[in-house]
């Protein structure tokens, strides 16, 4: 099997999945149960990062939202490491973050030492069990606070912010995870780090992705560089063929969410109707599994943040982002696949592995 017929294999092995998915729907008890158990859910995601705002400003309430993508993790799946020093790495991670976001100095490139290294830091110690996506909390909290910068008068309370967010973190995790006897220790993992395995160079694309788009909105002054990073998070996988899939899938939604947008608000809709509009639609994602169709909701979620903008400008500035960032993502996997890991991957697609690795929310 050559590259081509490896990369066209494994693709098909995604879509076939997602067929089965949809094959598979029928509502029943368990789907209506589901039902009301999403709708708690959203209620709960909605009534947190209301409170975490009030207590720590608006401009932390990202910041709550990263944390509760985190509660809802670690409910179900561990990081890989002991039960008894997970709690630790957790609540160091979120001080590293913290300090990061509100330290890293103004010249461009010595933040962007800081970025790579926060990152490399954080993605690391978060991904021992790579195919469960435990790192996803950890990088969107990094993400938003860098997208959100705030004056010194607010230091206080960012970090405030993300001490209170580990202490949180580290106590559900030990809750939830106390009954686990598995896991490496934090010596062996970083005894274990290797230049050329799939963990590292999954690690180091993320790191310089991120630092990259960073570096470039602090350098343009860039007022939405958030939408960059999270484009290269979602399209940064441990796989080219994933990272491959999802560019054209990240892309292409993107443009079906900004029509129906500018369909559905900008001539349905009217403006007393874009909050339950959100709420609706917040919802219905908890639902969907699909990528391209995640990709279509997020987009639209995005625009009605943004306060329901419909400026050609500000449409087409979305569009020209995350094709960049795309671009980006595309040229590291490349890169990586290229000149690192071809023969794991192709050795991966063969066994059939890589398509055992779950979904999880996206962003």
């Amino acid at each position: 099997m050559n590259e081509n017929e490896s990369i066209r294999e494994s693709i098909r092995q995604y879509r076939r999945r997602m067929t089965r998915e949809f094959k598979e729907f029928k509502f029943d008890k368990a789907f209506a149960q589901k039902l009301i158990k999403n709708l708690i859910l959203i209620a709960f995601i909605i009534a947190f990062i209301v409170v975490f705002s009030l207590i720590f400003g608006k401009e932390n309430q990202l910041i709550g939202v990263a944390l509760s993508t985190g509660i809802l993790m670690f409910r179900e799946v561990g990081i890989g490491i002991r039960k008894n020093q997970a709690p630790l790495v957790i609540f160091g991670l979120c001080l590293m973050i913290g300090g990061a976001c509100v330290f890293a100095p103004r010249n461009p490139l010595a933040a962007l030492s800081v970025h790579v290294t926060a990152v490399f830091v954080l993605m690391y110690a978060s991904t021992e069990k790579i195919e469960y996506k435990t790192y996803i909390p950890f990088i969107l909290m990094y993400i938003f606070a860098q997208g959100n910068p705030i004056t010194p008068d607010l230091y206080g309370e960012r970090m405030a912010a993300f001490i209170v967010s580990g202490i949180i973190l580290a106590l559900v995790y030990y809750i939830c995870n106390r009954k686990d006897e598995g896991g490496v220790s934090v010596s062996r993992m970083i005894s274990d780090i290797k230049i050329h395995d799939t963990r590292t160079t999954f690690v180091l694309k993320m790191a310089v992705g991120v630092g990259l788009v960073m570096f470039a909105g602090q350098i343009l002054g860039l007022e939405k560089s958030m939408w960059l990073s999270l484009t290269v998070m979602s399209l940064t996988q441990p796989y080219y063929y994933m990272t491959k899939h999802r560019t054209l899938a990240r892309i292409s939604a993107t443009v079906c969410g900004l029509i129906l947008y500018i369909v559905i608000f900008g001539s349905l809709l009217p403006a007393e109707a874009l909050l339950i509009a959100t709420l609706v639609m917040a919802y219905l994602y908890t639902f969907i599994k699909n990528y391209f169709i995640q990709i279509v909701f997020i987009t639209i979620s995005a625009l009605n943040a943004a306060n329901g903008l419909l400026e050609t400008e500000f449409l087409a500035e979305r569009v020209l982002f995350i094709a960049a960032a795309a671009v980006l993502a595309f040229a590291l996997a490349r890169f990586e696949y290229k000149y690192y890991t071809k023969n794991e991957h192709l050795r991966t697609v063969k066994s059939g592995t890589a398509q055992e690795m779950p979904i999880v929310t996206e962003y």
